[in-house]
């Protein structure tokens, strides 16, 4: 009984390292995501997805959505790591995914550079909505 009980702890707080609930939204680290994520909503809940990036190297997240997906992306946007005015320094990119119909769609996100094709571990966020 313990091992279980210690299991679904641990289960519950790796969860929660790539998963935080504010007032307003549900935001996601995508950095914190190993490889795969289920995302559970409510039909028009918005769940903002966030992950470093440095577009200065040429590196960005591509995003891939299967037709009819269940979510929309409803708006990108960044915001800057450091306020120091640095040139070249890394930035969160923010997509704040909406849920637009009843059912599952699995969004790739691939952090890559362009001329180099896709990578070889995208991450995927499984999106179930209710």
């Amino acid at each position: 009984m313990k091992k279980v009980l210690l299991l679904v702890t641990a289960a519950v707080l790796m969860t929660s390292c790539a998963v935080s609930k504010t007032s307003k939204s549900t935001i996601v680290d995508l950095d914190k995501v190993d490889s795969e994520m289920t995302i559970n909503m409510k039909l028009g809940e918005v769940v903002k997805i966030e992950a470093s990036s440095n577009p200065s190297t040429g590196y960005n997240w591509n995003t891939t959505f299967p037709s009819g997906c269940s979510v929309k992306l409803e708006k990108e946007d960044s915001r800057n790591i450091y306020n120091d005015g640095r040139m070249g320094a890394p930035i969160v990119a923010i997509y704040e995914m909406k849920a637009e119909q009843i059912g599952e769609c699995v969004v790739e996100f691939d952090y890559s550079r362009s001329w180099e094709g896709q990578s070889k571990n995208p991450k995927r966020l499984k999106f179930v909505v209710k």
